[in-house]
């Protein structure tokens, strides 16, 4: 979810796996108020003000501007008691959803299923372009397994709930940010009139300058209980960074940091990414951690490739197809891992990328095709590079505002058809040409006190003339697909199961704690106690790999949290990657979970309480077994001891892993090396004619929330024939998939 396919990524590393998914974890994975407009459609090319741009103010470090808050639904809220005193929860959804209960309608036009941001947008294109049907009802249908619509976009406010809405803390359990150069996510934010505010990687943030998307330099970093600074790392490993990975000597410890790291040659380069010749950059866009490598450019010394246009992806494409050294196949064919393994990487290279990255991946799969801009040991450029990502933004209401208010648009502005509770659990394809798709929904309860949703009995069968499936890898597993018509009995279970084959997923953890001071800054601080943590990341050779100062610091600036909050309070994340699926889930507790059935939430506490093993506000389900295990990871990070980490009052989390019983989904998705995604990606799009599935799943922009939109807009545009938003220009949709070969013949470059 942070940053991959939105960020810069100047990528020098042995290892651009471990640091580039450390843009690409999720973000994503790495999503309110309605606008006087709709999602006007037309001429995509000459829409005004199409940039990030539009959306600033005069000075860079304000917030984004939007019209006054208008709901088509009103809001109750019901006082909620907390160790921090009386909390307001928002308890009716800002959209107009059938009641809880209401069977759907036998047959439906357009079928959308899946309420998170792809569903949510699909829904409300659809239903804007084609109204309701003759007899008045609407022409599209949403349907989503769970009781909210927003998928993995959940921002539940969080240590301080009374005051400005806009300036809460926010705990951003999936999805947490927007890349400069995410023109769908800006696009629909602009047409939304959903208002904006900086996302700070470091103290400083400015619309013009990259740096506001790098780490800062003087941030700590914990590994192996050494406790130091990004760059005092980088000072001590400058030397080995600048030469060529050929001449070796027998690997030695590295100064003072607890790696034994091979010792080479000190030799010049002139495209080592560093800052002023001194240090090696280390965050999330800049990946120079270790020797490069990465394929010759271009062996017989011809110019390196670029994409002089973007829409002209028959053309693009050729950067896939492309042999390179060292085993002369097409880049698809590589990982990012076998990078490493064409070097001789050891062990300890490896777990020293994942803690300098914060992201615990760098023995992965990932298909090097879809990577961007990959350079050459002499600096040139093998695979292009999309515009520069320049800063980081992020809704003040957050991210679940973006799909809230998409559904609020599509079921009240628009009319389109809103049914919660209802999970696909079949598709069949009908011999019927007038009806050819039959779906099997079941009823579902969702507990507002464990958040799991459970199966009922009741199923439902509603045929359909077109469907859309906004659904992730997960979700896709568990759909049983069946075709009617002669000699055809398992294809589009054939092709369903084909693309989730090229697909790996990745689960993660997102954990937020308010505490009651920010002991962080101090006990992170670096330079002798001068420069205090007080934005940005702690990256970590620990289980929970990073911990975020998040509020007041990384969210928003401590002059914009609201009266109501202490000045002292404070919030951490903790962001964890690929082994929290095997550590985690035991600490919280859930059998208890899955045994909750409780539906009213002022009842919650008879799941969730002390004696049954949980801690504070019986609705965040923590239990106290997961609090002290997030207190010892934090311990080691830090390099404190258990006791010196004082107990958070109120702690949200959520475990994105299919097997997880409250989210049952991963958190993002890579394609696999080894096959032609772009192809895979055209598939999706269209399985059959009218069956249709979309998603950040399989996106280009994985990892992204702009990787959902970019596959729901391409199928609308290039396989239902929708003319772009009036708000994104042509050279944005085109730049959001490059390699797309495939262009409707009216938008041919």
């Amino acid at each position: 979810e942070p940053g991959h396919f939105g960020p810069t990524a100047h990528r020098t590393s042995l290892l651009p796996v471990a640091l580039r998914h450390a843009a690409m974890i999720l973000a994503t994975f790495a999503f309110a108020t309605i606008a006087a407009a709709a999602a006007a459609t037309g001429g995509g090319e000459d829409a005004q003000c199409s940039s990030a741009e539009c959306l600033l103010t005069e000075e860079s470090s304000s917030l984004f501007q939007r019209a006054p808050l208008h709901r088509a639904s009103s809001l109750t809220r019901d006082d909620e008691s907390s160790r921090r005193g009386k909390h307001k929860a928002e308890t009716t959804p800002p959209y107009c959803a059938s009641a809880a209960g209401t069977p759907p309608p036998a047959q439906v036009e357009i079928a959308v299923v899946g309420g998170g941001i792809s569903g949510a947008y699909t829904a409300w294109r659809l239903q804007a372009a084609n109204g309701s049907t003759s007899q008045g009802q609407p022409r599209v249908w949403m349907f989503e397994r769970t009781s909210r619509v927003g998928g993995r976009f959940v921002s539940p406010a969080i240590g301080c709930k009374e005051g400005s809405e806009e300036h809460l803390p926010r705990a951003e359990l999936g999805g947490m940010r927007i890349a400069s150069n995410n023109s769908l996510m800006l696009g629909v934010c602009r047409e939304l009139n959903i208002s904006l505010g900086p996302f700070h990687m470091r103290s400083t943030w400015s619309q013009n300058d990259s740096t506001s998307v790098q780490d800062d330099d003087l941030n700590p970093v914990g590994i192996r209980d050494l406790l130091t600074s990004r760059t005092a790392a980088t000072a001590e490993l400058s030397p080995l960074l600048q030469h060529v990975r050929r001449e070796m000597k027998p690997p030695v410890f590295v100064g003072t940091l607890p790696y034994v790291l091979p010792r080479q040659s000190v030799q010049s380069s002139q495209q080592n990414h560093d800052k002023g010749g001194q240090h090696v950059v280390f965050d999330e866009t800049h990946y120079g951690v270790l020797p490069p490598w990465s394929p010759d450019a271009s062996p017989s010394g011809a110019p390196p490739l670029t994409i002089t246009d973007p829409c002209d992806g028959q053309a693009n494409k050729r950067f896939m197809e492309r042999k390179i050294p060292p085993l002369d196949v097409p880049i698809w064919q590589y990982s990012e891992g076998s990078l490493a393994l064409f070097e001789n990487a050891s062990d300890e290279e490896f777990s020293f990328a994942d803690a300098i990255s914060g992201y615990a991946t760098s023995r992965t799969n990932t298909n090097l095709g879809v990577a961007e801009a990959v350079k050459s040991r002499d600096g040139t450029q093998t695979i292009p590079e999309r515009p520069e990502t320049r800063y980081y933004v992020r809704p003040l209401l957050g991210m679940e505002e973006i799909p809230r208010r998409l559904a609020q648009e599509f079921s009240c502005r628009h009319g389109g058809g809103l049914l919660l509770n209802l999970e696909l659990v079949r598709v069949v394809r009908r011999e019927s040409s007038s009806w050819p798709f039959e779906l099997t929904f079941a009823s579902t309860r969702t507990s507002p006190c464990s958040e799991v949703t459970h199966l009922a009995q009741e199923t439902h069968r509603v045929l359909a003339r077109e469907v859309v499936l906004a659904l992730p890898y997960a979700a896709l597993e568990r759909v049983e697909f069946l075709d009617e018509r002669p000699g055809r009995a398992l294809g589009i279970q054939s092709a369903v199961r084909g693309l989730l084959e090229a697909v790996h997923p990745w689960p993660s953890l997102k954990l937020f704690a308010a505490f009651s001071n920010r002991w962080w800054e101090t006990a992170g601080a670096m330079e002798g106690g001068q420069h205090k943590f007080t934005t940005g990341r702690l990256t970590s050779s620990t289980v929970g790999v990073q911990a975020f100062a998040w509020c007041p610091g990384t969210q928003q600036a401590p002059d914009k949290m609201p009266s109501q909050c202490s000045s002292d309070m404070g919030v951490m994340q903790m962001y964890s990657v690929d082994v929290i699926d095997r550590i985690f889930p035991g600490f919280t507790l859930g059998q208890q979970l899955s045994e909750c059935t409780v539906m009213d939430p002022n009842r919650c506490g008879e799941c969730f309480n002390t004696s049954s093993g949980f801690f504070g506000e019986p609705r965040n389900h923590a239990s106290r077994l997961l609090v002290e295990a997030y207190r010892r990871e934090l311990s080691s990070a830090f390099s404190m001891s258990v006791e010196e980490v004082p107990e958070p009052y109120e702690l949200k989390y959520h475990i994105w892993d299919a097997a997880d019983p409250v989210t049952r989904s991963w958190a993002v998705h890579f394609w696999k090396a080894g096959f032609k995604w772009w192809e895979l990606y055209d598939l999706a799009l269209e399985l059959e004619k009218g069956l249709h599935v979309v998603g950040e799943t399989f996106s280009y922009t994985q990892a992204w929330g702009e990787g959902a939109l970019e596959t729901a807009e391409y199928m609308l545009h290039e396989k239902m024939g929708l003319q772009l938003p009036a708000w994104l220009s042509k050279q944005e949709y085109c730049w959001a998939m490059p390699y797309y070969a495939n262009r409707r013949h009216s938008d041919a470059a």
